[in-house]
């Protein structure tokens, strides 16, 4: 009998590339795309890369549901500092991709471990990195590894070590 691999020796074997998404299934705006259309597109997903353009696909961006919280809180009081930022709903609605988006989120490439990618995600605080390629200098998107996906793969992981556990 083989002794079942535990998920974290899992995380270290399995790559990036072993789980992500490719590029053809995330979701992407342009930097000009109207708020309106962000904010919509965000009741559907948790999260928006956002890239210069369709032609070159250069990521410059993302855009989560928390980036949309600014938008939507009213100022406070009369000093400066209360005012709110200029990407609020307050100074109006004629905001694009561009003035609400995170700028050059953390990234991996496809062949970092599922562990250090959790790492990245750990130390800076997200639940998704853009993956590319490590010698593009274009910053093209190649896919996505999420939390999410690493949440599904734990469920995979524990239910089939369940199985194997009533078998024997």
């Amino acid at each position: 009998m083989t002794e079942p691999t535990t998920f974290f020796g899992t995380l270290q074997t399995l790559t990036v590339k072993d789980l992500m998404r490719p590029r053809t299934s995330l979701t992407t705006a342009e930097e000009t795309t109207p708020l309106a259309h962000i904010i919509a597109t965000l009741n559907d997903t948790d999260h928006i890369w956002i890239i210069h353009d369709t032609t070159t696909q250069t990521l410059t961006g993302i855009i989560t549901r928390s980036n949309t919280l600014q938008l939507f809180a009213r100022p406070i009081g009369t000093n400066d500092y209360d005012q709110p930022t200029p990407a609020s709903l307050s100074y109006g609605t004629d905001l694009t991709a561009a003035d609400i988006m995170t700028p050059k989120p953390f990234t991996t490439t496809p062949d970092t471990t599922l562990a250090d990618a959790l790492t990245t995600m750990k130390d800076f605080d997200v639940k998704q990195l853009p993956v590319m390629e490590k010698t593009d200098k274009n910053h093209q998107l190649t896919g996505e590894i999420t939390l999410r996906q690493i949440i599904d793969l734990y469920t995979h992981h524990t239910q089939d070590a369940i199985k194997t556990t009533q078998t024997i």
